[in-house]
């Protein structure tokens, strides 16, 4: 399982703040993959956003959402719409949409992950702060302020609710 190897070194690579060894190391556990008929795993859809994470933090945001979207697609196939994956997808290319100052198309990503977590999990699952927070920052560059504390307002209701003020997060 060389592929699964490269992929664990890659993402050692990229939490060390190496995304260009990350991406390398990706490549190669995509070409095997691709070299065994897989190309609609979640082991791929899965490294599509690994890859996707690399390029953001690289602020190659087109190869970036082209990498995100090709990891929904593969979700939406074999998880489903209604999967915590799928709408992680979601909300990693509102992230992207957003740095490309298409606020409204950040917006909608955010609120498609927000609706599948709310049905799977509730409306206090604290995960749903990471997404309410990136709707508030679309409307703040958008220079709509009361709608971003509107959302941040959520956010903080959502955290406030699972930790301690204290809390890191």
């Amino acid at each position: 399982y060389l592929a699964n190897l490269y992929n664990n070194m890659g993402r050692a690579y990229f939490y060390k703040g190496d995304a260009f060894a990350a991406l390398d190391l990706y490549d190669k556990a995509l070409a095997i993959r691709i070299s065994m008929g897989d190309k609609e795993s979640i082991f791929v859809s899965n490294l599509f956003n690994d890859m996707g994470n690399a390029y953001t933090e690289q602020g190659e945001f087109d190869l970036a959402l082209d990498y995100y979207q090709k990891a929904l697609e593969i979700r939406k196939k074999v998880l489903g719409e209604m999967h915590p994956e799928t709408a992680l997808s979601y909300n990693n290319i509102g992230i992207i949409f957003k740095e490309q100052a298409q606020y409204d198309k950040a917006i909608e990503y955010h609120q498609k992950a927000i609706e599948i977590q709310k049905k799977i999990f509730g409306e206090d699952y604290p995960e749903l702060a990471n997404y309410y927070q990136g709707i508030g920052n679309a409307f703040k560059d958008k220079m709509e302020m009361d709608q971003a504390m509107e959302y941040y307002q959520k956010a903080y209701s959502i955290r406030k609710k699972a930790y301690s003020e204290n809390h890191p997060l």
